[in-house]
């Protein structure tokens, strides 16, 4: 999959036209770690257009990828697909087996209550880290 990650790339619509990166933007608590719930320490997702970024913010520094604490991870947004909002942590380490950074996929439900992480390396059926979105209406 990571051979056609260029092409996606280019075929993606652009931000403005999309405009998935609003739909998906709020706050979100995990659904894995009750410690980062939304009663406890969610994360607000916002974005940026120049530079393209989306910058998740927690109200207390939390454990992240490389075992620092951080209040704050920025990403830049490579994209967007069909299935969702490529994005590149600022300063990965972690690499692909072919050697390359990691992409991220961030996969919003289908109707924008929460998201999971993919990565353009990964099967499509695999999906990380569920986030619900706080404060959703009741729906009846």
């Amino acid at each position: 999959m990571i051979r056609a990650l260029p092409f996606l790339l280019f075929a993606a619509p652009a931000l403005a036209e999309g405009n998935l990166a609003a739909k998906v933007a709020g706050q979100y608590g995990s659904v894995d770690d009750p410690a980062f719930s939304c009663a406890e320490n969610p994360v607000d997702l916002q974005f940026t257009d120049r530079p393209p970024h989306g910058i998740f913010t927690w109200d207390t520094a939390r454990k992240i990828h490389d075992d620092s604490l951080a209040q704050q991870a920025v990403y830049d947004l490579l994209g967007e697909t069909r299935l969702g909002l490529l994005m590149r942590l600022e300063g990965e380490t972690r690499r692909t087996d072919s050697g390359a950074p990691v992409v991220w996929v961030l996969r919003p439900d289908a109707d924008f209550g929460g998201f999971c992480w993919g990565r353009a390396d990964w099967p499509l059926v695999r999906c990380i880290s569920p986030f619900r979105r706080c404060n959703l209406a009741p729906t009846s």
